[in-house]
């Protein structure tokens, strides 16, 4: 908490004690008290809005994913300005279910394949986790995709693996 070392904190404690085991003072071993840094971090805040998707494109229909299936999911081609122009957008939610962010997925070989927004912490969530725990089969099933680990319960696995 106050950002010393172990042996720096073994010596602060030595010193609340009393104790004088220790034969070097604190300053005589080159330690230092640095100031305790810490930021307030929002992992992946909810979104204050949502994007108007295509969820008929073409794209969609050669990778089988059938307009009911787009929809569930709430994914479709962006035509808008920004970070997912161009791109296939596909909305992410929090454990809770709230909107955080969208990928972007490359059309036709275009780099970088996926497209996350700057500063997005997609290693703080289980892509489709809200939908597998509110779905009250008791079966989840997980699989690596999208770029990160998965939960599907199984009808909407089914539907997008097709």
């Amino acid at each position: 908490m106050e950002g010393n070392s172990i042996r720096g904190a073994a010596w602060q404690l030595q010193g609340w004690r009393g104790s004088t085991r220790m034969s070097m003072a604190p300053a005589a071993a080159g330690f230092t008290r640095r100031k305790l840094v810490t930021k307030k971090r929002s992992i992946n805040p909810p979104l204050g809005f949502t994007l108007e998707l295509d969820r008929r494109h073409p794209y969609l229909a050669r990778r089988g994913i059938e307009p009911a299936t787009a929809d569930h999911l709430g994914v479709g081609y962006f035509r808008g300005p920004g970070l997912m122009s161009g791109r296939i957008a596909i909305p992410i939610h929090d454990a809770a279910g709230r909107l955080v962010a969208y990928c972007g997925r490359a059309l036709d070989g275009v780099e970088p394949r996926y497209r996350f927004p700057p500063g997005f912490r997609k290693s703080e969530l289980l892509f489709h986790g809200h939908r597998a725990r509110t779905a009250g089969s008791g079966q989840v099933i997980v699989v690596e995709a999208f770029s990160t680990a998965c939960a599907y319960t199984r009808p909407a696995f089914r539907a997008w693996w097709r």
